[in-house]
């Protein structure tokens, strides 16, 4: 799924709204044993600690949390963003989509890359 947003956020609130977005998404569509994959450090160590800061992203993944709590078989996870080149792929595909955009196949160009990353 791609989205836009039309305000100022930084990049660490940007990747925990994307986040709590996903696990929405998830929930929403009755998915289980997810791996919610992310290359910002801070979000997934903020995720997994018990202790939330008090700021606007503490406030996003305490709402994330609780969400999580429920839902046992959620996993977050950091990847190296050099790694990550299925997620930079879809983001970069997702400029061309000016509304919320679920891809219901995997694109022939991302599909190469999951193969590759298996192997």
């Amino acid at each position: 799924m791609s989205n836009t947003s039309h305000f100022a956020s930084s990049p660490p609130e940007a990747e925990a709204l994307g986040l709590l977005e996903a696990i929405k998404f998830a929930i929403g569509r009755d998915m289980t044993s997810v791996i919610f994959e992310t290359d910002c450090k801070l979000t997934v160590d903020t995720v997994n600690s018990p202790v939330v800061p008090h700021n606007e992203i503490g406030d996003i993944i305490t709402i994330g949390k609780n969400l999580l709590s429920v839902h046992n078989s959620y996993v977050v996870r950091h990847i190296r963003r050099q790694a990550n080149r299925v997620a930079y792929t879809l983001a970069r595909a997702s400029l061309s989509h000016p509304i919320p955009y679920i891809f219901y196949y995997v694109p022939a160009y991302v599909y190469s890359l999951i193969i590759n990353e298996l192997a």
